[in-house]
């Protein structure tokens, strides 16, 4: 499709006035002869949101930031679901010029709906496997660098002010959601909002450094189920359950070879180790 117009009618836009343009939309699914295999992937270049389109604060951010809207010259979302195994693979990214690139990326061991108890509105069951969110900045950090606190943006003490403030959050999260009767301290921190600190603590400085990329992700073994209605109400669930952990790539790229490595073994590799061999064999 091309030269796409879209109304999408927020509740606050009593004018009608918020108009998503996109210059083209591609829809793919799987070939016919799949049975097995739902897959959709929708593809938009050259889309634009005008600022009314946005709700109030985001629509203030924009504004602070110079931006009446934003131009989105790529966005994909990719689904590829497997029939036989439940299975899926998810795949979300989008470029906002002048702002930032996002790139999400989730592997489902499961996915479907129990509608055991009530099948007009089935519960989700889902199993995951792994989840990635990858934000590369555009621009959007020389805007908000200038609205954050200065203790916040000197890397030479940002670990030790952020993980105070973080870890507070957390701390009052926790107290406020504990159930009645627990036992200890309601507000102490699980071990996975400690590794959640840690790697903030350790990330963040290293970004204000060389403010590209920032990357969350999961940090779990696979094959984890997800309780919804557990995350609305226990955030030491939530913690528990994904793992998240912030750094400045993602962990499947430290388990890429080295370069100096890889050229070793592509020329003369008899002065490699076993262990090099074995290494770069296993690669």
């Amino acid at each position: 499709l091309t030269d796409v117009q879209i109304w999408p009618l927020p509740e606050w836009d009593l004018d009608g006035t918020c108009e998503i343009r996109i210059d083209r939309l591609t829809l793919r699914t799987a070939a016919l002869d799949e049975l097995d295999r739902l897959r959709l992937k929708l593809q938009a270049a050259g889309a634009t949101v005008p600022d009314v389109c946005l709700p109030e604060e985001p629509r203030g951010a924009l504004a602070m930031a110079g931006l009446g809207g934003l131009d989105i010259p790529r966005l994909t979302l990719d689904v590829d679901y497997d029939i036989r195994s439940s299975g899926a693979e998810v795949e979300l990214f989008a470029t906002i010029k002048d702002v930032a690139s996002a790139a999400l990326t989730a592997d489902f061991e499961y996915i479907w709906v129990d509608g055991r108890d009530d099948m007009e509105e089935p519960d989700p069951v889902v199993f995951l496997n792994d989840a990635t969110l990858r934000v590369e900045n555009l621009g959007l950090w020389s805007v908000l660098q200038n609205m954050v606190p200065p203790e916040f943006t000197n890397p030479d003490n940002a670990a030790l002010v952020i993980e105070g403030m973080l870890g507070g959050m957390l701390a009052e999260a926790n107290r406020d959601t504990a159930p009645d009767g627990m036992t200890g301290d309601p507000s102490a921190l699980t071990d996975a909002q400690r590794d959640f600190l840690s790697s903030v603590a350790a990330s963040w400085p290293a970004f204000l450094r060389n403010p590209e990329t920032i990357v969350i992700e999961t940090a779990i073994d696979g094959d984890v189920y997800l309780d919804f209605e557990l995350f609305e109400d226990d955030p030491r669930y939530v913690f528990d359950t994904l793992r998240p952990v912030v750094a400045l790539a993602p962990a499947s790229t430290a388990r890429m070879l080295p370069v100096a490595l890889l050229q070793q073994a592509l020329g003369d590799a008899s002065g490699m180790s076993i262990e090099d061999r074995r290494t770069v064999g296993l690669a």
